[in-house]
């Protein structure tokens, strides 16, 4: 692959230079951590693909393609189970109702809380506290690990 000409990255970002360069493999590692960072930041609002290629100095459309090629899954799917996990977090260490713990983390409404859930954990939110509560040993009141949920059966509260 030829290098990008010069002229083609006047009046860009100085971020940006950096990003087209170095995003053709995947995202590196202080874009990424950039990224998530943000994401942590921001659960609770509206998180758009937009911003988050604003972030890592990247077009929407090649940010897109080039996190999913660092993460594995699309960057709405990420933020998606990263809500979940930290909905879990919530459900397990908190008094908070659903409704509260489904605005705390930027779900648009209960709802949608409950469908990807059930999506991605495999129970509801609702039963994952119950079995939580009625649990003592350590996965549901251990820290969970910062990255996404992974599809979990209801014997493993974590």
């Amino acid at each position: 692959m030829r290098p990008i000409p010069h002229w083609c990255l006047q009046g860009a970002k100085p971020m940006s230079d950096f990003a087209v360069h170095y995003a053709r493999g995947g995202l590196p590692s202080c874009l990424r951590r950039r990224v998530h960072d943000y994401i942590a930041t921001h659960l609770d609002q509206k998180i758009t693909n937009r911003a988050l290629a604003e972030i890592a100095g990247l077009s929407t459309a090649h940010f897109c393609v080039v996190f999913k090629q660092t993460e594995g899954m699309s960057p709405h799917s990420y933020v998606l189970q990263y809500r979940v996990r930290r909905t879990q977090q919530l459900l397990a260490s908190t008094e908070m109702s659903l409704a509260e713990i489904a605005d705390a983390v930027g779900f648009s409404n209960q709802s949608h809380c409950i469908q990807s859930f059930r999506k991605i954990v495999g129970v509801t939110p609702g039963d994952y506290r119950r079995y939580c509560l009625q649990d003592t040993s350590p996965p549901c009141r251990q820290s969970l690990p910062s990255t996404p949920a992974t599809r979990t059966s209801r014997a493993a509260c974590v």
